[in-house]
């Protein structure tokens, strides 16, 4: 083995640094997300497409090329501009947008909900005027009609083809009715108007028997449920009482109760306090308060409406316009945000709110999600149309919103970037009708008009592979 030479040595280390000191500068650029061109010798700030669907393995198209991978996937190393992004799938309609890329960030395409091509609908049962889904998804009870009156009939979503129980109530045309499912499932309280004096009736969901709830003069507004069992909370007079089935006890919540509201976490109390200003207290599933809030000081005319979100905050309709305003459970302060509102709902986690400004226009507004496409408390015109905008309400979670146009329930994408893209998923042929959207998106119910009758059919928002 020959040595190698001192003058060698030194020009190997030579060469070894200049090559490093060469290749240094490229790859500390790559790492930080640029990349050399081939127009330039300088480094670009690159980023990326962080792209998720649903369903998932979709095809992908970036600027007419395919891309290898299938959803979910990223897509690295792509220059600052615009991109025409396409997902396709057999069996689904084209999904596309112009997006773009911003050097060293990651654009999320991560709410891409495909549609199908063709919904495929299966008809539960005729005959049905409407329907009232229970808050766990499992049970749905159905108002159907008959010659000269009408009945409920209660099925398990978990099994369509059961015939169900139909429960002993006979229900006069003219009554409307309201219902409120107890905690458990087990129990509904029905609240049944018309021109008569109303009526509240206790329903056994598992068997069907109903009895008459005696007391007269009182509205039920929900069920509240801790350790000593289920309780009714309802309004009378100007009390708050919530009542025991188990010992038959009451204990009044509120001396003054002006309006309650529900979430899925809780209900708030607008009452007017010993000094007669208006005041809302919030409480717990079991019945237990948990926060006291006062209106914001430029409400001088009169709360309208209060809307309790999961979270804990609080959206509130002043007199005598109906302005908006919205409490920050967090921050613990008033947020105004329009001076007419209507049709206020809250996503179901809670971090975005809808609201229309007029029947032909439909609002959003981001409040909590961190990596949404809304700046927090900037809202957000959706979209707004030449016909009325009915029923509006959240698409499992809070990245589409559903609503009925004419005869027609349309999807919409809450997706500022080139525009909020709608798309028609189902005609009622009615001009009405009710919906619920159920197992996160990929199966809604809906009351609909087949062959000249109002019938209950399920849509199937996936194709039979992706079941």
């Amino acid at each position: 083995m020959v040595a190698m030479s001192h003058r060698m040595r030194i020009f190997l280390n030579v060469l070894a640094w200049t090559a490093f000191l060469v290749i240094a500068p490229f790859l500390i650029s790559y790492s930080l997300g640029r990349k050399i061109t081939p127009v330039s010798t300088q480094p670009e700030t690159v980023g990326a497409f962080l792209v998720r669907s649903i369903p998932s393995g979709a095809n992908i198209v970036l600027n007419e090329k395919n891309v290898s991978s299938k959803t979910p996937t990223a897509i690295q190393n792509l220059l600052p501009g615009n991109y025409n992004l396409e997902i396709n799938k057999d069996g689904y309609r084209l999904w596309k947008k112009l997006l773009p890329i911003s050097g060293t960030m990651i654009t999320d395409v991560r709410d891409v909900r495909l549609i199908p091509e063709k919904i495929e609908e299966d008809v539960m049962r005729g005959n049905v005027v409407d329907f009232y889904l229970s808050p766990k998804r499992q049970t749905i009870a159905v108002l159907e009609d008959s010659k000269n009156n009408r009945k409920i009939r209660i099925l398990s979503l978990r099994n369509f083809s059961d015939i169900g129980i139909a429960a002993d109530l006979v229900i006069d045309r003219q009554e409307k009715i309201q219902w409120f499912w107890s905690p458990d499932e087990d129990l509904a309280i029905l609240t049944l108007t018309s021109r008569k004096p109303s009526r509240n009736i206790l329903l056994d969901l598992k068997t069907g028997k109903t009895s008459s709830l005696p007391e007269e003069n009182s509205k039920i507004v929900g069920w509240v449920s801790d350790l000593s069992g289920e309780k009714t909370l309802k309004i009378k007079g100007p009390k708050a009482i919530l009542s025991s089935f188990q010992n038959d006890g009451t204990e009044t919540i509120s001396e003054s109760a002006l309006q309650i509201n529900f979430s899925n976490n809780g209900f708030a109390i607008l009452e007017k306090d010993e000094t007669q200003k208006y005041v809302i207290r919030t409480f717990s599933n079991s019945g237990r308060e948990t926060d006291k809030i006062y209106p914001p000081d430029s409400v001088k005319n009169g709360v309208d409406n209060i809307f309790l979100s999961p979270r804990g905050d609080i959206a509130l309709l002043a007199q005598p316009n109906q302005k908006l305003f919205i409490w920050d459970t967090d921050e613990r302060l008033w947020h105004e945000i329009t001076s007419h509102a209507e049709n206020v709902i809250w996503s179901p986690e809670g971090d975005k709110i809808s609201w229309q400004e007029s029947e032909f226009d439909l609002w959003a507004m981001n409040l909590h999600e961190k990596r949404a496409l809304l700046s927090p408390y900037i809202p957000e015109l959706i979209t707004r149309i030449s016909t009325a905008i009915r029923k509006p309400t959240w698409y499992a979670g809070s990245h589409h919103l559903v609503f009925l146009e004419r005869d027609t329930v349309n999807i919409i994408e809450i997706d500022p970037r080139s525009g909020h893209r709608t798309e028609s998923i189902i005609s009622t042929n009615r001009g009405d009708g009710s919906f619920e959207v159920i197992e996160n998106g990929d199966l809604i119910i809906a009351t609909v008009q087949r062959d000249d009758q109002s019938v209950l059919s399920r849509f199937f928002m996936l194709t039979q592979p992706d079941r």
